[in-house]
């Protein structure tokens, strides 16, 4: 199966071409805004240089979130958009379970950096998630007293901390996701998290739920 993964949730736009596990072309570019100008032509690119013509494409992966809003928006539109006129399915991944991979150690924190101080997190246990996402305090992160798995490291500078840095083409990571954890996919609907839709717990109450 051809397929096309997309993400501009982050500061990344990250866009991977596969014929199933096999990655044809991928790129993660750093951008900070403009994203939504520059998604279609790196598609388009990247189908041309791996001789991948757009209409070839069977399914699409889109990252529904947390994250910035816009940047949410952005790859879920582009999603829909080619879902719709190639006529092919499109499904989602949270961004916590888009960076996950089997060989890492667990139980694992996802923590993920909402640019607001603290921290989009989600505990996985065997490669499975183990609580509802929450937000959390990099201190808080911390007192979990488990790997963790972030695209921001200097957010958690204490010592004796083990940090896990995030795939550097998560795109690339949600193709293999797909394929390893089917119960992962979602439908295309945004995740979002703001503080009066979300319970803030503490690390104990995460420990013995």
């Amino acid at each position: 199966m051809r397929l096309l993964a997309i993400d501009t949730s982050s500061h990344l736009l990250s866009v991977a071409l596969a014929d199933d596990t096999n990655i044809l072309n991928s790129e993660a570019l750093y951008m900070e805004r403009g994203q939504g100008e520059a998604l279609i032509p790196l598609i388009q690119r990247l189908c041309n240089e791996a001789n991948c013509p757009i209409d070839t494409i069977q399914q699409v992966i889109v990252a529904v979130g947390p994250g910035s809003f816009t940047g949410v928006r952005i790859a879920l539109a582009a999603a829909r958009g080619i879902g719709l006129s190639l006529n092919i399915p499109v499904i989602g991944l949270t961004n916590f379970e888009a960076l996950t991979t089997l060989d890492m150690p667990y139980p694992l924190c996802v923590a993920l950096d909402t640019k607001r101080g603290d921290c989009y997190v989600q505990i996985f246990e065997n490669n499975q998630k183990a609580n509802e996402p929450i937000i959390l305090s990099p201190d808080s992160v911390v007192a979990l007293n488990l790997p963790i798995l972030t695209d921001n490291p200097a957010l958690f500078n204490q010592a004796n901390v083990r940090l896990i840095q995030a795939p550097e083409c998560p795109a690339e990571n949600m193709i293999n996701v797909v394929f390893r954890k089917p119960t992962a996919k979602h439908l295309p609907e945004p995740l979002y998290l703001r503080e009066a839709d979300v319970t803030v717990v503490s690390p104990k109450s995460i420990h013995d739920s």
